[in-house]
């Protein structure tokens, strides 16, 4: 069916509404016994908008696939177009929002994206959360999207440490986890160095965020180690690496770290992005 009692075809010139929403019918000299249909028309129009946005609606899916049905009849997502509900599931990662209009046409998936228009990360909707998502047609690189307004604060999940010295090594026994609260972010892992006698200073890369702080993050423990030189790590600014640095902050090479075992934790503000 035709789009119809609908805010999105309206218009914010006036003189353009006489007949643009075909439920309604303003137009000049109109006929006293259309009057009371166009009032009616109007008031559903704004009760679907209600529903669609006070967060009364409940999702449906699983499996990272959101599904909404909407009382809104649009036919095609528009960029602007609200909708607030809440989630059936927590997400786990990347995920998607397919909505079905009132007369039960479905509009096509779309990503979920966070700020800075990023893929979701573990835990930014929460069972039972209650979100509100925009859509933005030149999202997600021109395929659209539906901007999460209101992800949750809290975050978390896994990541892979990697040499990011330029020496090319495999860690072996490698793994990491985070979580974030608001933008700070615990990031914590282990590594086992290969043998090796290279001289680049060690460099741990593949953190979850970048550090948006002024300063290389300073709130960084080593839980455990086999290398005495070794004292500390930093959170790099505008970087996902950890430097590996002695007492004096001079960097530690990686041959210096050949087959040992590292423990650490870093705690530094997380970029958006």
């Amino acid at each position: 069916m035709a789009e119809r009692e609908s805010f999105y075809l309206w218009s914010v010139t006036s003189t353009s509404n006489a007949s643009v929403d075909p439920s309604i019918a303003w137009s000049e000299g109109q006929l006293p016994s259309t009057v009371n249909n166009s009032a009616r028309a109007m008031m559903a129009a704004e009760a679907r908008h209600l529903k669609d946005t006070n967060g009364s609606l409940t999702s449906t899916g699983s499996a990272n696939a959101y599904l909404l049905t909407i009382n809104g009849t649009q036919t095609a997502l528009a960029t602007g177009q609200i909708v607030a509900f809440k989630a059936n599931f927590r997400n786990t990662g990347a995920a998607t929002l397919n909505v079905t209009n009132g007369d039960a046409t479905a509009l096509g998936a779309k990503a979920i994206r966070a700020y800075g228009d990023v893929a979701l990360s573990a835990g930014h909707i929460a069972a039972n959360g209650h979100c509100i998502c925009r859509y933005d047609a030149a999202a997600n690189g021109a395929a659209g999207a539906w901007i999460l307004q209101n992800p949750m604060g809290y975050v978390e999940g896994t990541w892979s440490p990697i040499d990011a010295s330029g020496a090319a090594l495999s860690f072996t026994a490698s793994s990491g986890g985070y979580t974030r609260i608001g933008n700070m972010v615990f990031a914590y892992g282990q590594v086992t160095y290969p043998a090796n006698t290279d001289s680049n200073i060690a460099v741990i890369g593949g953190l979850p965020f970048a550090n948006d702080g002024t300063v290389a993050g300073r709130q960084c423990q080593i839980g455990a180690k086999t290398e005495a030189t070794l004292t500390g790590i930093q959170a790099a600014v505008g970087s996902t690496t950890l430097n590996l640095v002695t007492a004096t902050g001079t960097g530690v090479t990686n041959s210096t770290m050949s087959t040992d075992l590292l423990w650490f934790i870093a705690i530094y503000p997380g970029s958006t992005s």
